[in-house]
């Protein structure tokens, strides 16, 4: 593994998160200057990357020891189960394949051949493949890549195949695990490969014997670059959340920061450092908002609090959407806006899910953001409310990722809105932009947050 990739990603984390604290807590704006400079810590980034200790790695450890499916008996194979352990393995599963060898049964139906690993995520390797035609001496290999299925009542031969379950009402005895049963090997992708990997053979019925004469082995690909997830730190049903998801927030940030930078890795493209930099800078900044609920049960300080929208939730506006090596596509339509940001009962507040969502429609054309959390919000004056977040795109034109700013300047005598609203997604590629007026919905405020509103 490259312990300096990890020792500069910790580095950069360390000062981005020093830098913010101090933004944030002691209205430093000087430290934007700090953060500027920090951004040039990319450039080793980029060095390390272009570093051949990132490249995927293939390790096989295998057991050879004979797994005896008994003698004209249902029940558990000898051993049962069979196992094999893993160890000195840096960084996240990318891929496993597992391959039996000189496998013969005189029935190949009543075989049910199941790996657990080392946390107990699993995978039916076969059940209830291959009818009653003898399978004798052949070696099966196990990989999601593979072209075909194992055959449901043909013959068996030797080959590569994807993972086989023709019986899913399976139940295996102890000490394997009850159902369910996964269905496909990457089932351990991102997971820590070191433990104890166990294969449970079961004859479910009686009358016939085989054997694995030269037992198993499986191959697995680490990506040393890419950090496993921890299962142990999930949060569960039972677990205390704060009542903001708070817990599910900071794992979702951590699996689009996995999944940013494994595209880094499968694409080579230095441009995707910079998702890669939003994201760190957006978790950081996260951790710092909530840090204080996690601890105490308070939030981040309250700025201004706000809640908009259009009159009838709908308006007509002209709407630009650019998408790199693609001319224009500029759409007429109705849009609505809505927004809801620090309405607590205190002067505490803290980002959510679903405080914000945009929806436009053309003709049948849909382009939907949802899920919208804030990383900031602003006011002036009662009659200027501003917002940036992130956002889930759908529809028929866009999706994915996409940063979005939202500004609403009010007309008080009127009490007609100007909206200025501009969403780029995260790989900067693609952006959505309009600009319109509407009157406001009756339900619109602007204004401080100790300020009393009705629900209405």
């Amino acid at each position: 593994m490259s312990n300096g990739f990890q020792d500069i990603i910790g580095e950069l984390e360390r000062q981005l998160g020093e830098a913010l604290r101090i933004i944030t807590e002691n209205g430093d704006i000087d430290q934007i200057e700090r953060m500027a400079e920090l951004l040039i810590l990319k450039e080793k980034l980029i060095e390390e990357l272009i570093d051949a200790l990132c490249q995927p790695i293939d390790t096989t450890f295998e057991n050879s020891d004979e797994i005896v499916i008994n003698d004209d008996e249902q029940g558990p194979a000898n051993p049962y189960p069979s196992e094999i352990g893993v160890s000195g393995l840096d960084g996240a599963i990318r891929d496993v394949t597992v391959t039996l060898y000189g496998l013969s049964h005189t029935w190949p139906d009543d075989l049910d051949v199941l790996l657990v690993g080392p946390e107990g995520q699993n995978v039916m390797l076969m059940s209830d493949a291959g009818g009653s035609l003898d399978v004798e001496n052949v070696t099966l290999k196990f990989d999601d890549a593979a072209a075909d299925f194992l055959p449901d009542s043909g013959q068996i031969v030797s080959g590569t195949f994807k993972p086989t379950n023709y019986e899913m009402d399976t139940n295996l005895p102890n000490p394997a695990p009850p159902q369910p049963y996964g269905t496909t090997l990457s089932v351990f992708d991102g997971l820590n490969p070191n433990g104890t990997w166990r294969l449970f053979v079961f004859d479910d019925a009686g009358g016939d014997s085989g054997e694995i004469a030269e037992g198993w082995d499986i191959t697995i690909k680490t990506n040393p670059c890419v950090l496993p997830t921890d299962s142990e730190n999930d949060v569960g049903d039972d677990q205390e959340d704060n009542g903001n998801g708070v817990h599910s927030v900071i794992s979702n940030l951590e699996f689009e920061l996995s999944r940013a930078f494994q595209a880094i890795l499968d694409s080579g493209n230095p441009d995707q450092i910079e998702r890669f930099l939003k994201l760190l800078i957006n978790k950081e900044l996260l951790i710092l908002l909530i840090k204080d609920e996690l601890g105490n049960g308070n939030g981040a300080d309250c700025p201004c609090k706000f809640r908009i929208g259009i009159q009838g939730n709908a308006a007509p506006t002209d709407v630009i959407v650019t998408q790199e090596g693609q001319e224009d596509t500029n759409l007429s339509g109705t849009i609505n806006v809505s927004a809801e940001q620090c309405f607590t009962g205190s002067t505490r507040c803290n980002p959510n899910v679903d405080e914000f969502s945009i929806d436009f429609g053309s003709d049948g054309t849909t382009i939907n953001f949802t899920q919208g959390r804030r990383t900031t919000i602003s006011c002036e004056n009662g009659t200027v409310a501003r917002l940036q977040g992130t956002a889930q795109a759908s529809g028929d034109l866009l999706s994915g990722d996409f940063n979005v700013s939202i500004e609403l300047t009010v007309d008080p005598d009127t009490e007609i809105g100007t909206w200025d609203i501009f969403a780029q997604s995260f790989d900067g590629d693609t952006t959505f932009s309009t600009q319109f007026t509407a009157p406001i919905s009756s339900r619109t405020f602007i204004g401080a947050c100790s300020e009393n509103v009705g629900p209405n």
